[in-house]
């Protein structure tokens, strides 16, 4: 039988916790206080919070939730063996990505296990691919300046249309006979 303290933890992640929300999770066995301390103040920053709670209480958190086959999948339960972290941020599993990704790169033994997003388990090695997306901002940036390229050339496109019918009209003028006349009141 669980234990009260067991069950009111459960429930209060499950308060934070949202369906279609993203998480990752990681092993943080290897790191020393210090450094799980400077990675809880990184992850602060970046307004991402880290959970650590036994395996079985992150399951029942995300069975309050409705995440219930989710918490049953046998992908999920590969991730929550061993010591496990649970990751979010107020963007989801994206902003938890780029985190880890960013810790990662100066503490390599973080390990990445997987993670939770749009109600699919991810494996290790797609939450690392999911830290390599752009923000928004510089997404719709490429969005826009792709709908832009071809709008900037659209000028000179028609200005080379126009030019081109002037010299067809000159052609067709010349070969009429206006000839010499309007060929020089044209210049």
């Amino acid at each position: 039988m669980p234990s009260e303290l067991k069950v009111e933890i459960a429930r209060e992640l499950a308060e934070r916790f949202r369906p279609d929300a993203g998480y990752v999770f990681v092993n943080f066995t290897g790191l020393d206080a210090v450094q799980a301390t400077e990675l809880r103040r990184l992850l602060r920053e970046q307004r991402v919070e880290m959970d650590v709670v036994k395996n079985r209480v992150y399951a029942k958190a995300l069975e309050r939730i409705g995440a219930g086959d989710l918490a049953q999948a046998e992908a999920l339960r590969k991730i929550l063996r061993g010591p496990t972290a649970i990751i979010r941020g107020e963007d989801g599993a994206l902003a938890a990505a780029r985190a880890i990704a960013a810790w990662r790169k100066k503490n390599p033994t973080l390990e990445v296990k997987g993670g939770i997003l749009e109600g699919r388990v991810l494996s290790g090695h797609d939450v690392e691919g999911l830290a390599q997306i752009p923000d928004r901002p510089v997404l719709l940036a490429r969005v826009v300046g792709g709908f832009a390229a071809p709008l900037a050339g659209l000028p000179g496109v028609l200005a080379g249309l126009v030019r081109k019918l002037v010299y067809a009209l000159r052609s067709i003028e010349e070969k009429k006979g206006g000839g010499e006349g309007s060929a020089e009141a044209g210049r």
